[in-house]
């Protein structure tokens, strides 16, 4: 399948051991992204290409805080389930956002 169409896709990475911030190069028209029970020292290991990204699930990360959320300029859905995030502020500033999993 060519990946210039995947519109969604879930992954498992591990960001010390895998350069993935250039996903949205590889897959330029997803608007959904799980990676859930990955671990990611932070949002910024996910790049800034990922500009049109609608959907972006991040259950059991062990993400600490979400610094880099604003590379993220098309996101709606946000689930942040079952991490270690203190501090909700950069949310606030994220206009586009409309649903928000923080259980």
């Amino acid at each position: 399948r060519n990946l210039a169409s995947v519109t969604e896709t879930s992954l498992i990475v591990h960001s010390e051991n895998e350069f993935f911030a250039n996903l949205g190069e590889l897959l330029p028209r997803l608007v959904s992204l799980s990676l859930d029970d990955s671990e990611l020292k932070s949002l910024r290991d996910l790049g800034t290409s990922l500009r049109t990204l609608r959907s972006l699930s991040l259950a059991r990360c062990d993400l600490e805080e979400l610094d880099g959320l604003a590379a993220f300029p098309e996101l709606r859905e946000l689930g942040l389930a079952n991490n270690r995030i203190t501090e909700l502020d950069p949310i606030f500033h994220h206009e586009t956002l409309q649903v928000l999993d923080v259980r």
